[in-house]
């Protein structure tokens, strides 16, 4: 029986640390910095569209980047602070650790997701864009940043 309460607050104490540091903020502050700049390139004036074409298609590559940066430290944190055999003795199981860890990680990316928003409301200031169609792109972005999650923690958990 999953218990929701364990997974929350495993899913605290993982977000909680990793805001602890400038390295959650930092990661936020690059990831829409990069964005922006994928997004509104010399093409993207001259198309005259109102729409993410270009981030469409370096987007991938940004999330091979940025998404390695939040996940690694998901397990390896654990094992340098030494709470590694007390997170795994705890009376927890193994499916419960999971899921906190990984809904944290999905948090901070979530998060990062949201502030990169602003590239709509600079889509909605200068031109009429397809609001359905942006709408779509995002979930598309959170659905590629949710799989690229569960890779990169498998991937911390081998190291």
């Amino acid at each position: 029986m999953l218990r929701f309460h364990v997974v929350w607050a495993i899913f605290c104490r993982n977000l909680a640390a990793y805001f602890s540091s400038v390295l959650g903020y930092l990661f936020i502050v690059v990831f829409v910095f990069w964005a922006a700049w994928l997004a509104y390139t010399p093409r993207f004036f001259a198309n005259n569209v109102a729409t993410l074409d270009q981030l469409n298609e370096a987007f991938p590559l940004l999330l091979l980047f940025i998404v390695p940066a939040i996940t690694m430290g998901a397990w390896a944190d654990e094992k340098k602070l030494g709470t590694e055999e007390l997170l795994f003795t705890l009376p927890v199981t193994d499916m419960e650790i999971l899921l906190g860890k990984y809904f944290s990680v999905l948090a901070v990316y979530s998060v990062a997701l949201a502030f990169s928003l602003s590239q709509l409301f600079v889509l909605g200031l200068y031109a009429d864009p397809d609001w359905g169609l942006l709408f779509a792109t995002y979930v598309g972005y959170w659905l590629a940043g949710a799989a690229l999650v569960s890779a990169g923690m498998f991937a911390s958990s081998l190291t």
